[in-house]
């Protein structure tokens, strides 16, 4: 189980601030509908950091965005 925290755009230059930002250096990548590869995508990323994130990467009506989620326990 997942809890929505934030929704950004699909845009690799607005996810990259967002790691760095966050101090992400574990970052688990979930997609759906979207043809990305998760491993490469996260490499682009550059996660370095203590903290943890799960980016959902789903289409919208509107466009691609990437769901930022923690897991629930």
């Amino acid at each position: 189980v997942f809890a929505v925290r934030e929704v950004l755009p699909y845009d690799e230059k607005v996810l990259r601030a967002w790691v760095r930002d966050r101090g992400v250096g574990t970052l688990e990548i979930k997609k759906r509908g979207i043809d990305v590869d998760p491993a490469q995508l996260r490499r682009r990323l550059k996660p370095r950091g203590s903290a943890q994130a799960t980016l959902v990467l789903t289409p919208t009506a509107s466009g691609a965005v990437a769901v930022v989620c923690g897991r629930v326990d």
